[in-house]
């Protein structure tokens, strides 16, 4: 597939009902919304498109939505909000799909000072060390200046006691402003690594898109576009989901040339090769 480069949203906007987007790295940076984004949502909602944020942040929709609030969005702005820590959280207490059946008994978190809401109220008992723990709830590092390094001596110890992992953010990295920032799916990559078995919950996996199309009718499937910054994530997601999509290259990947403001191009086209994943469209910053 050719990723054909647009230079605003407006260019593709009548051929979709639904639009799916990322939050950070492709409406804002974790600490300001990009320029223009306000406006942006508006013009959708002006042309009654459905607009449903779909994020990876391991909080509950209702923090996230806090958050964007703070921003200056309300829910004039967007239709719906899904992240995958309220769906980590809803599926552990329905205990659905069944290999969650792995998480029973006491848990060791990983990152509940930052992170407190993940895991549901009441439903199990927290281990305050990893000798104790049946499970491990991983929702991200607990502090943005923790290195993978200050989890290798707890991680190794966790695989020898064959530990399962549900990792509620499938982000490996995050930028914060212009600093980078290590995520959850970063820590259970290195899980899986030396042999830990890991659950995930959120982008690129099927039921967070299943969860999105809940709000919509199904006829309006090919009628979806999802927007983000991560091939890995929200365009790997996409492609197995069935729906088109386009690329936000200044994000993660750094697709955008520092100097000129381009699209690097070669290494757009050699890194979705490399990931196996094909976007439809792609542009340097969301705009319209």
């Amino acid at each position: 597939m050719i990723t054909k480069e647009i230079s605003g949203l407006r260019a593709i906007s009548e051929n979709y009902e639904i639009f799916i987007l990322d939050l950070w790295g492709t409406i804002y940076d974790g600490r300001a919304l990009f320029p223009g984004i306000k406006a942006l949502l508006a013009q959708l909602r002006k042309r009654d498109k459905k607009v449903i944020f779909l994020s990876n942040s391991p909080q509950l929709p209702e923090v996230v939505h806090q958050r964007l609030g703070r921003l200056g969005l309300s829910t004039s702005h967007y239709n719906h909000l899904v992240t995958s820590g309220g769906e980590a959280n809803s599926q552990l207490i329905s205990m659905e799909p069944k290999e969650f059946s792995v998480f029973k008994g006491t848990v060791f978190e990983i990152g509940p000072n930052r992170f407190p809401d993940t895991l549901p109220k009441g439903k199990f008992i927290n281990a305050e060390n990893l000798s104790q723990a049946e499970w491990i709830l991983n929702a991200g590092p607990d502090s943005e200046d923790n290195q993978l390094s200050d989890y290798k001596e707890l991680l190794t110890m966790a695989q020898k006691r064959n530990l399962p992992m549900l990792c509620a953010n499938p982000d490996k990295i995050v930028f914060h402003g212009k600093e980078k920032h290590l995520c959850a799916g970063g820590i259970a990559e290195y899980y899986q690594s030396i042999g830990g078995h890991v659950i995930f919950v959120g982008k690129p996996y099927p039921k967070v898109f299943e969860r999105c199309m809940d709000f919509v009718t199904p006829e309006t499937k090919n009628k979806t576009i999802m927007i983000g910054d991560n091939l890995e994530t929200d365009i790997l997601g996409a492609n197995n989901f069935g729906i088109h999509s386009m690329l936000i290259a200044s994000g993660v990947h750094e697709l955008v040339n520092p100097h000129e403001g381009g699209i690097l191009k070669g290494e757009l086209n050699e890194l979705q090769k490399i990931l196996k994943v094909d976007a439809n469209y792609v542009m340097p910053s969301l705009r319209w």
